[in-house]
């Protein structure tokens, strides 16, 4: 990433109120300070602004009520929540035994993910499935 794309991404957040100002001014003026051959370090302040999306949130909803895909809907991911929705109702709850241990899975994934991870796969990445 360039030093260039750092600066703008500070400026976002400075836009959204994420960071101060003397927060903005200084990591800017430690980029440009840094020697052009000089890796990009990711750090809390050039690290994209976290989502509305809770992977804690997302994780409960997986556990209590991922038989019917509810954690699906709120990820934003209508056609797999619908497909785990209806497999459980048309089976009349049958299909639960299937889609209960896929919400499981899904429930332990996003808890051992980490938030950027989570962030990028399932909230920017729109991975549908595991």
């Amino acid at each position: 990433m360039s030093t260039a794309d750092e600066i703008r991404k500070l400026k976002e957040l400075l836009d959204m109120g994420a960071i101060t100002r003397e927060e903005y001014d200084r990591k800017k003026a430690e980029l440009l300070e840094r020697p052009l051959d000089e890796p990009v370090r990711e750090t809390q302040l050039t690290r994209a602004p976290v989502g509305e999306k809770s992977k804690v949130a997302a994780a409960l909803l997986a556990f209590f009520f991922g038989g019917i895909g509810v954690h699906k809907f709120y990820l934003g991911y209508t056609k797999e929540g619908m497909v785990m929705l209806l497999v459980t109702l048309l089976t009349f709850g049958f299909g639960g035994v299937v889609m209960g241990p896929i919400a499981f899975i899904e429930f332990i994934i996003y808890l051992t993910k980490s938030d950027a991870e989570f962030e990028e796969t399932y909230v920017r990445g729109h991975k549908g499935w595991f």
